[in-house]
């Protein structure tokens, strides 16, 4: 949701007017919310359907339902073709029975249907496995859905290979999209413990094994590193392990943990961390994937310690836009995390050049622009 609302505020800019369509919302749709100036959202006018449906009759069940409610919001979507003959249509989403009404609506209106994406199949967990029909219908929508849309936006390399692999047309790489309009914040150097503070739930993509070995090689060392743990990893069974084993490093102050927080404090926590960490696991879903919070935590001109998985080294390069960290070497990232606190500046400048880096590779007006000129290049006559 974030991306698609920094997507539409991308398009804002460019002097376009957006309209954002919710297929899972509850709310009073009767009236259009206004998101910004130029941007229009809609609460979807079908029941939101169960998130979580346990046993494969369920599966069933929802998504017969998810083909019958998205041909009848397809109607709807289809009235407001017809009416504001709109320049680009921008669809998210894996599943194929929930996505093909609406592409064959815009293909009848000559609009030309983009595609975004950012994971591939293999990030599926959910109920049964390959066993779910919902994983099948995923499985679809990565299979067809490419060469049914005239062009796609991805989150990946890896993914636009695929794309490319399965008939896409056009592509667009689309790592991230924030705005980065605005001068870099400016933060005084601090002394004191070196704080980082780290963002999340703990789930597996976040190689939370790496950030307990990170916090353990550290204190080894007798660094003087601290670590803020915040996120709603309290709610996450399979990060009990390592909750645990940061909770092990609290008594020495090593490790404050402050589980789930609201919008101020979190914001007085980034106010006082010195840096950001970002671990990563490599695997192939998390290669084919890309972290969002990058570009959010590149935001803050903050130095980010990213872990060199799939696209990032990419995107940033090791000491002169963030400090990226090997996920099977912590001892070395340790000593890397150590080098930063001890430098002069604190990474200050890093963190500078990391905010301008990432206006060069994930500003949300660089990315509409490019997806308005994809759209005029596949444009239907």
């Amino acid at each position: 949701s974030a991306r698609f609302r920094n997507l539409a505020m991308g398009l804002a800019d460019a002097g376009r007017t957006v309209s954002v369509f919710s297929l899972a919302n509850d709310g009073d749709y009767t009236r259009q919310i206004l998101l910004a100036d130029k941007v229009g959202f809609s609460p979807s006018d079908l029941p939101t359907l169960a998130y979580r449906n346990r046993g494969i009759r369920a599966k069933l069940k929802w998504l017969f339902a998810i083909r019958r409610k998205s041909r009848l919001a397809a109607r709807a979507f289809e009235v407001e073709l017809a009416r504001n003959r709109p320049e680009l249509a921008l669809i998210y989403g894996r599943s194929y029975l929930r996505l093909v009404p609406f592409i064959r609506a815009a293909r009848r209106h000559g609009v030309p249907v983009i595609l975004d994406c950012v994971e591939a199949n293999t990030s599926f967990v959910g109920f049964g496995g390959k066993l779910s029909p919902v994983y099948w219908d995923w499985a679809l929508g990565e299979r067809r859905l490419p060469a049914m849309v005239d062009a796609m936006s991805l989150i990946t390399t890896t993914l636009q290979r695929d794309a490319a692999r399965r008939g896409a047309r056009h592509t667009h790489l689309l790592p991230s999209a924030e705005d980065f309009s605005a001068p870099p914040p400016e933060h005084p150097v601090r002394s004191g413990p070196y704080r980082v503070a780290y963002m999340g739930a703990m789930l597996p993509r976040d190689n939370p094994a790496f950030l307990a070995d990170l916090v353990d090689a550290l204190a080894a060392r007798g660094s003087a590193v601290r670590f803020d743990i915040a996120g709603r990893y309290e709610s996450v069974r399979e990060a009990d392990p390592f909750v645990a084993r940061l909770a092990a490093h609290v008594g020495s102050g090593r490790v404050r943990l402050h589980g789930k927080l609201g919008d101020v404090e979190l914001a007085y926590l980034l106010g006082a961390a010195d840096a950001l960490v970002l671990p990563r696991r490599d695997a192939p879903a998390e290669v084919a994937a890309f972290p969002t919070r990058l570009a959010e935590c590149l935001r803050t001109a903050r130095p980010v310690l990213a872990c060199a998985v799939g696209d990032i080294p990419l995107h940033l390069r090791d000491g002169e836009d963030a400090v990226l960290l090997d996920p099977a070497d912590a001892v070395g990232a340790a000593a890397k995390v150590e080098a930063l606190a001890a430098s002069p500046d604190r990474g200050r400048a890093l963190g500078v050049r990391g905010y301008l880096r990432g206006r060069e590779r994930f500003d949300r007006a660089v990315h509409a622009r490019a997806l308005l000129d994809l759209a005029d290049r596949v444009r239907r006559p």
